[in-house]
């Protein structure tokens, strides 16, 4: 049980992403983050996924034109 287990979660990857206000990040088209005001210079943003899961980010003038131009397989 415990090998089927760590096989499942070997293809699994940890991607760490710094936000600044101002940014966003998309995550595999579940959920968006969007960092309109904050109280320090950075917001840490860690994502546990399957390194076919699709992650944008960028400023969140730009987002829309950037989710829409993006093709999602």
């Amino acid at each position: 049980m415990a090998m089927s287990q760590s096989r499942q979660y070997s293809s699994v990857g940890v991607i760490r992403i710094e936000l600044k206000e101002g940014y966003w990040v998309h995550i595999g088209g579940v959920m968006r983050v969007d960092i309109d005001e904050e109280s320090v210079d950075s917001v840490y943003v860690t994502v546990w996924a399957s390194s076919s899961v699709p992650l944008h980010m960028g400023k969140m003038e730009n987002a829309y034109i950037t989710l829409c131009l993006t093709k999602v397989e």
